[in-house]
Formats: structure tokens, sequence, C-alpha cells
């Protein structure tokens, strides 16, 4: 009776003559009919009750794999997260920049042209006066309205840039001027309350808290659908936290996707973020909105609270 010739798997899983025995002593076959077919053959000595001997070696290997596998997972994990972290490092030092190059953008346009324009007034007004029986006096009077709603533009474009008020004064009082600015040019009216006394601030501390409070409250204008807000800010010993809301349309938080720049939020949490703060959103289609930004600061000397 002619039988089965049998094959089996070397160290890297080709098919060798002889069996393979690994350090428990056990044999795994593969059986190979007499065409190729796959056959089995029973009268053989020393095989598994089951012709599954290619499973088996299969099984090994994978597990021998698991561990590099995981390796090579925890490897890319780690890299990705690095990478992360270095683009929002680099997000918020390019906020920095433009913050910086805004404040000297706008300094330049308060010190020269914003001067320039306020002594050409001045010289205007007084040519007007001796000029009164020239016949010239209506054009003059038109020069002078020019010049005025050039002063007011060149104005308004300093505060767009970068408001002097927030690096001369500070936060509260920078926060205070956009709540009056946003009711001048956008017709919203703000009610801004502080709780707490002032902390000093770092100047990134300060631009990121000011320019969120302005997306939340333009988030406002262009989402919510209504004409108020509130915008507090509580200092606190260890920190401030800013909160921004609204009685508005609000809108589903589960299905909205907050990762999007639709609403800002994105950004505004990556800058809190990269300070070691956070973001916190409450609403409901129908209730309103209200965002609350937590920041943590240094302690006050001498304050063990």
């Amino acid at each position: 009776m002619a039988h089965g010739r049998h094959s089996y798997f070397g160290d890297e899983g080709e098919m060798t003559d002889g069996p393979r025995v690994p350090p428990e002593g056990q044999k795994y076959y593969a059986g190979v009919g007499p065409r190729g077919g796959g056959g089995y053959d029973p009268s053989a000595q020393d095989q598994p009750s089951s012709p599954c001997g290619v499973s088996f070696v299969t099984e090994q290997r994978e597990q021998r794999r698991e561990p590099d596998l995981r390796e090579a997972l925890a490897r890319e994990t780690a890299a990705h997260a690095e990478t992360r972290r270095r683009l929002s490092e680099l997000a918020l030092q390019l906020g920095l920049t433009e913050a910086r190059e805004r404040r000297a953008i706008a300094e330049d346009l308060h010190d020269h042209v914003g001067q320039a324009l306020a002594v050409m007034k001045i010289r205007l007004e007084t040519f007007r006066g001796n000029a009164i029986f020239s016949g010239s006096n209506a054009e003059i009077g038109e020069m002078l309205r020019l010049l005025d709603q050039t002063i007011t533009y060149t104005r308004d474009l300093t505060g767009t840039i970068s408001p002097p008020v927030l690096f001369e004064l500070g936060l509260e009082e920078a926060l205070d001027w956009l709540a009056e600015r946003m009711e001048t040019t956008q017709g919203l009216q703000v009610a801004f309350r502080v709780n707490g006394s002032a902390r000093d601030l770092r100047d990134e501390q300060k631009i990121m808290v000011f320019r969120s409070a302005q997306e939340l409250l333009r988030n406002v204008v262009v989402h919510a659908g209504c004409d108020s807000a509130t915008m507090t800010l509580t200092w606190r010993p260890d920190g401030l936290e800013l909160a921004v809301a609204d009685r508005g349309c609000g809108f589903d938080a589960e299905k909205a996707d907050l990762r999007t720049e639709a609403f800002g939020l994105f950004s505004i949490r990556e800058r809190m973020r990269q300070l070691g703060g956070g973001v916190d959103v409450e609403t409901e289609p129908g209730r309103g909105t209200r965002v609350r930004l937590d920041l943590p600061l240094d302690r006050p000397q001498g304050d063990q609270s």
C-alpha cells in the first residue's frame, strides 16, 4: 500500500524533508497527498491526532510576531504624539509671532499715521480761523470732516490689529474695551463682569485669552442668533476663568464636530492646552451656549492657601 509523502516547515516557514522538533519536543506535520492534493496518511508514525500541522505552525509564528507588532505600534503611537506636540508648539509660536507683528504695526499706525493726522487737523483748524473771510470756509470744513473720518478709521484699525489697551492697561481693561466695541461695531450688547483681584499675566497669556474672547463673541454674532451676551472674568489664587454665555439657538454638542473651525473652538482649545489650560462647552439646542476657559497661573509669592 502506497503511503503519502510528508513534508515539514523549517524555521522560516519553508517546506523541508524532515520533521522540525521545537524545544518542547512536539513535531508539527503538514500532510501532502500523493498528487499534492493535501491528503493525510493515518498510518504514519508520531503524527498528531489531528491533521492540522499547518495551523499549528502558523499560530506559533504569529505568537512570535505579536511582541514585535506591539513594539512597532508603541513606537508609532509615541512618534505621533511627539509630532502633534511639536505642531501644537509651532502653532502657538506662530500665533505669538503674529500677535507681536500686529502690535508693532498698530504702534506704527498710532505713533506715526495717527499723530500726523492729528497735527494736520490742528493746523487746518488754525488756518480756517485765519481765513474766515477768504471764502474758503466750506472747503476747509469738508477737509476737516474727511480728516475726522480718517482719524476715526485709523484708530479703529489700530484697535482691530492689536488693541494698545491690552498691553498698556491689562486684560480687564482690554476685555471691557472689547465689550464696548462689539456693541458699537456689531450691535451685540455684552455685559462684562469681573470677580476677584487682577493678577499679572505674561504677554502670551494676555494675547491668547483676549483673542479667544474675540472669537467667542464673534461666534455669538454669527451663530447664536441673539443680540446680547455675558462675559465674566474670574480671578482665582491659582488661575483665571473666562466665561462667555448667550441665550441664543445653541447646538447639539454630540453631533457638532468641535474639531473643525466652524465655531473656532478647535483653535481655542489648542491655545489653552499649550498654556496648560482647558475649555468646557455647555450647550443645548434652543437653550443657548456657555463656553468656559480655564487658565492656571502661578500663585502669588506669599500665598500659601
